[in-house]
Order: C-alpha cells, then structure tokens, then sequence
C-alpha cells in the first residue's frame, strides 16, 4: 500500500512542477481521488490483518467475521472519510496508529475538496474575466 502511494505521488509530480501547475484536468482529479481512497481501504485492511486474526475487532472494530465483509466495510469507510460526509460510519478506530490513519485520510480528502473548489473558483473567475474582457472589447469596436 505504501508502494501504491508513492506511485500516485510520483505520477501527480510528473504532472505537478514545483512553481509551475500545468493543466489538470477533472479526469486526473478523479483518477488520484478514487485510487486514494482505495489505498487507504488497504492501509485499513492490512492494519486490520496485522493486528489480530479476529476480523470483527482488530485495529478498528467492524462487526464483520469474514475477510470480503471486512473489504466492503473498509471501503465504505474510506470513501466516507475521504468524501468528509462520515455519515453512517459504524467502524471504529481502537488504537493510537489506526486513529492517525483516518486523520491521515481526513486531512487529505480535506485538501482535495480545498484544491477542486479552488480550482472552479479561478475558472468562474477567469470566466467572467473573459466574458468581461470580450464585452469591452466588442464594445470598443463598435465605436
């Protein structure tokens, strides 16, 4: 799971320059918010697996007594998570490194809504600019 990671990382800076943002696109947005969200399941499952053999209550406590439930249930969890909505968690982290994986995925599902909402702020604004800068402009010739 680490090494998936530092593959989304390593293939977000091939996109991202340090100074200089080239253009992202919302596919790309996506593609890096579902495949962390995907990796933060296994983080959980392997957290999970690590710590005991009882699938129920491990790291987290699920109720779930079988290795797919204990998948489905962490999906779930991470797409709550990540998506900031926490609405119907039933998954509960029992230790210190399992609480910091969530905060973990908080704080980065947090600056992922941060970053897109910004993003469409400064296209809305660009757009009015534009559409601003076009009226003028029309205006100037006709005259």
């Amino acid at each position: 799971d680490l090494l998936n990671m530092l593959l989304v990382i390593i293939t977000s800076l091939k996109f991202v320059h340090i100074g200089y943002i080239t253009e992202l696109r919302l596919g790309f947005l996506c593609q890096t918010y579902l495949s962390c969200m995907l990796i933060f399941t296994g983080i959980y499952v392997d957290i999970q697996v690590s710590t005991t053999n009882n699938y129920s209550i491990g790291a987290f406590i699920t109720d779930e007594d079988t290795y797919i439930g204990m998948w489905a249930k962490f999906t779930y969890f991470s797409f709550a998570i990540m998506t900031l909505c926490g609405a119907g968690l039933d998954i509960k982290p029992r230790h210190w490194y399992s609480c910091f994986a969530v905060c973990n995925q908080m704080i980065l599902g947090l600056f992922f809504h941060v970053y897109v909402f910004g993003i469409g702020l400064l296209l809305l604004a660009n757009k009015k600019y534009g559409d601003n800068n076009n009226n003028n402009n029309n205006k100037s010739k006709k005259k």
